[in-house]
């Protein structure tokens, strides 16, 4: 099966055919392991240690642990809120009934191999995950969140966004300095 990377918005994955040829059986998933493949699921329930669970076909058991649920710092809310919502992923083993997951692992992967490589002007797919009065936060790819600031957004379409809602028309050029802020290094205060 040969494919070309698409990285999508959370949500937008899981009914692909490319998606769904991958999570067939033990086979497609070994397979898509040694791809390096981008896949999609539902999260279905946060486990011991903060990991959530995302059933994989033939019974086995997907776990995404703590510290691959996110690319950056990983919070608590940040797990938690996923359960029950479309998760992106890559397999890192299977091991028995149980495969361990990393969505860390496709962000960073999206991040290097899609968003930053696009140019100003470039429209790219986006899904609004919520709203706040400054602006619309956005999954720009993989979960990855990009804030959409309410001065960028022309007001005809301010009323039209809405948590959930794909928008087709999101321009590259807004999403520059939120990309280098990823891969800037976080600067602590030390007060002595």
């Amino acid at each position: 099966m040969q494919e070309t990377k698409s990285y999508l918005p959370e949500g937008a994955l899981m009914k692909t055919p490319a998606c769904r040829a991958r999570l067939r059986s033990r086979q497609t998933l070994l397979r898509a392991m040694e791809e390096g493949a981008v896949l999609e699921e539902t999260a279905v329930s946060c486990g011991c240690g903060m990991s959530l669970n995302v059933p994989l076909p033939d019974g086995i058991r997907g776990v995404i642990r703590r510290e691959d649920c996110c690319a950056g710092e990983v919070k608590d809310i940040a797990v938690i809120t996923r359960v029950g919502r479309p998760v992106q992923f890559r397999i890192l083993s299977l091991e028995g009934d149980t495969a361990y997951l990393s969505r860390r692992l496709a962000q960073e992967d999206c991040i290097r191999d899609y968003l930053s490589r696009l140019t100003p002007g470039d429209i790219i797919p986006a899904r609004v995950t919520h709203m706040e009065p400054f602006g619309a936060f956005c999954d720009i790819g993989c979960g990855v969140i990009s804030l959409l600031t309410v001065d960028k957004i022309s007001v005809s379409r301010i009323l039209l966004l809405v948590s959930g809602k794909l928008l087709g028309t999101v321009l590259r050029n807004l999403f520059f300095q939120f990309l280098r802020l990823i891969r800037a290094p976080r600067k602590r205060n030390c007060h002595h």
